[in-house]
């Protein structure tokens, strides 16, 4: 069993769903969770075991890497965070 606890970091933005124009750019920096509500790209660092063949042999694992660059918005903060996404 594996959980967590604690306030959620969230930022209000424009988008309901991921099929509206806004969404690409209001996920930049996180994963749309609601509509207009948008969980903000941080790390926890964890180890599991993987039984693959949970619910049959049809599924897939997906990676989510950090990777930091440079902040092109401009603000205090000389870096932000993204993800990439590996199947």
């Amino acid at each position: 069993d594996a959980g967590a606890t604690g306030i959620e970091a969230v930022k209000g933005v424009k988008s309901k769903t991921m099929h509206e124009a806004t969404a690409k750019e209001d996920t930049r920096y996180g994963t749309l969770l609601d509509h207009n509500i948008v969980g903000t790209t941080h790390q926890h660092i964890y180890n599991f075991r993987l039984d693959m063949d949970v619910d049959g042999e049809n599924n897939s694992l997906v990676e989510v890497n950090p990777v930091v660059v440079a902040n092109d918005r401009g603000g205090p903060r000389t870096s932000t965070m993204r993800t990439e996404h590996n199947v």
